[in-house]
């Protein structure tokens, strides 16, 4: 069953929204999970605007940008499942724990490479959101996720490994 409504008129932008089963297939932790790991994300993108990518590989680039996309999306859209939940209570805890866990070790590579670059850091910075993914799609039993995370793994690493030389 949807239902449709409109909002606005003449005095401001109108907007049409349809409202359907699209509300429990929302996963509001994954939605707060991409959030918290784009904050490191955003805070280096604006320190270092001028960085260049030196991956050459059109292929290995472009795994990686669809398949990150596809990773930001399946973790707040549960596709392929009538609505959002988990199968057990053991399973929400190991989602929980697990990305609480893996959340903070993100936060704590993200200091450790501000303050020190190196190449291995680097690659666990890269690891730790596959990682993420993958519990996050083994938990919720979304198979394309777990499949696009590890999609996500092998072209993050390549990039990774190439934009920081030893």
């Amino acid at each position: 069953m949807s239902s449709a409504g409109i909002i606005g008129g003449a005095d401001g932008p109108t907007a049409i929204f349809v409202t359907s089963a699209l509300p429990e297939m929302l996963n509001p932790w994954g939605m707060a999970i991409i959030f918290l790991m784009m904050i490191p994300n955003a805070i280096f993108a604006l320190r270092h605007r001028n960085m260049e990518n030196r991956c050459k590989s059109r292929f290995i680039n472009m795994l990686e940008q669809i398949s990150r996309f596809a990773c930001i999306v399946l973790m707040a859209v549960c596709i392929g499942l009538d609505k959002f939940g988990f199968r057990s209570a053991e399973d929400f805890i190991i989602y929980l724990f697990g990305s609480a866990l893996l959340l903070l070790a993100y936060f704590i590579f993200w200091i450790l490479y501000g303050r020190s670059p190196s190449r291995k850091k680097a690659l666990t910075l890269a690891i730790i959101p596959c990682c993420l993914f993958l519990l996050c799609g083994v938990a919720l039993r979304q198979w394309p996720l777990v499949v696009f995370s590890v999609l996500f793994c092998v072209g993050h690493v390549c990039v990774t490994l190439s934009n920081n030389p030893k």
